[in-house]
């Protein structure tokens, strides 16, 4: 199924305000950090770059199922440092066991705002 939305690319600091220019023609606005941890190749400032440049700017942290419960807790830990607005829970459909994660998430006071099952998106 193809999505017909809006899609950009910032490589630099320089680049992320258009995005956020591109933002406000739409109600929500995704940037994906993919496989990123945030002590790797400067992702973190990078993200206070973004709450610098967009004071606006709400962070939802994505988890999956498939990380161990102290790697959630571990990400849930880092990233609550940015002030994180909700979490994201996707590829449960992918799991056997959620357990690991649905524990990481009721420990922690920040909410949960979406879920994902697999591919097709409803419109």
């Amino acid at each position: 199924m193809h999505m017909d939305v809006p899609v950009a690319i910032a490589y630099e600091r320089s680049e992320v305000p258009k995005l956020f220019e591109l933002g406000e023609r739409v109600d929500t606005l995704l940037v994906d950090t993919p496989g990123k941890g945030l002590n790797e190749t400067g992702l973190r400032e990078k993200l206070f770059d973004v709450m610098t440049l967009c004071p606006q700017a709400q962070f939802h942290l994505l988890l999956s199922p498939h990380y161990r419960r102290d790697v959630l807790l571990e990400d849930l830990e880092e990233y609550g440092r940015i002030s994180l607005k909700s979490l994201i829970l996707a590829k449960i459909d992918e799991s056997r066991c959620v357990g690991s994660l649905m524990d990481a998430v009721l420990s922690h006071p920040i909410p949960l705002s979406w879920m994902t099952t697999g591919q097709d998106i409803l419109h």
